[in-house]
């Protein structure tokens, strides 16, 4: 099967910035500023970056499972 071209109306640009959170063992990405948490997390990383959604496909907010 040959991949579908995407066309213009499928894709979503955000003007919002996403925030890219990793920590050990876990990654979570949502759109906006960090979270303010009562847990303190050692070793966690953000980073701002847009985020392009391909429709309907992928929602507009997601969030990876925490790793096990």
């Amino acid at each position: 099967m040959r991949p579908r071209a995407i066309l213009g109306d499928e894709v979503e640009f955000q003007r919002e910035l996403w925030t890219f959170e990793t920590g050990k063992g876990y990654s979570v990405w949502y759109p906006g500023e960090p979270e303010q948490r009562e847990e303190d997390y050692e070793n966690v990383e953000y980073r701002r970056l847009p985020v392009v959604l391909l429709k309907p496909w992928i929602p507009p907010e997601w969030r990876a499972k925490v790793k096990s």
